[in-house]
């Protein structure tokens, strides 16, 4: 059995390797949910599971997956609350790997301080690259990402408290990864349900 799934796993890394997709790595304890958002919001984009592949792992797989990063096209780490090991996170990633942090986390401003690696970051802090302002939660939820010098206004509905706000500025920062123009992000969102149901729920 163990040469089988050896046979499998090396036919797996030939076929990743041949085709090179952009691979996107969600980790934290809202890594399903974010996942969920960031594939809702570049199926606009791309064909999903085709030309671009998201998956979601605990901090301490992300070893396993190194190979794929390596040789992915474009390839980018997403990190949500309650990532608690940062230091032993950052070795397990090569260089080529955007990291994606939420600022407003103690451990995720560590990490960008001491990798060595290209970070994009969002939050509602000042100091974060993409910078939430003038939130206002009505029936439809608006707020202004602050990025790069440009002021982009956001609607959303079903948003009911600002820790469901972290899970689309995580897809809005993957969005960025991909060069994709902000405002038109932010038509994506308001014309399509960006987060998953199980997100209301939380």
């Amino acid at each position: 059995m163990n040469k089988i799934a050896n046979l499998k796993t090396q036919i797996s890394k030939l076929s990743f390797f041949l085709r090179r997709p952009p691979l996107i790595v969600v980790t934290g304890n809202t890594r399903q949910i974010v996942k969920e958002a960031i594939s809702q919001l570049l199926k606009s984009y791309f064909r999903i599971e085709k030309e671009v592949l998201i998956l979601e792992s605990e901090e301490d797989k992300i070893k396993d997956l190194a190979f794929y990063l390596k040789n992915s096209r474009k390839s980018a780490v997403v990190i949500t609350q309650g990532v608690r090991e940062a230091s032993s996170l950052i070795k397990t990633l090569p260089a080529p790997t955007n990291l994606i942090l939420n600022f407003d986390e103690n451990i995720c401003r560590e990490i960008k301080n001491t990798a060595n690696l290209n970070a994009i970051t969002f939050g509602f802090q000042e100091g974060a690259d993409l910078r939430v302002t003038d939130v206002k939660f009505n029936h439809e939820t608006n707020f202004k990402i602050n990025y790069r010098g440009n002021i982009v206004p956001v609607w959303l509905e079903g948003i009911l408290e600002k820790e469901q706000i972290y899970d689309t500025l995580a897809a809005v920062s993957v969005g960025t990864i991909f060069n994709l123009n902000l405002i038109e992000i932010s038509q994506t969102l308001k014309s399509s349900q960006t987060l998953p149901e199980k997100t209301k729920e939380a």
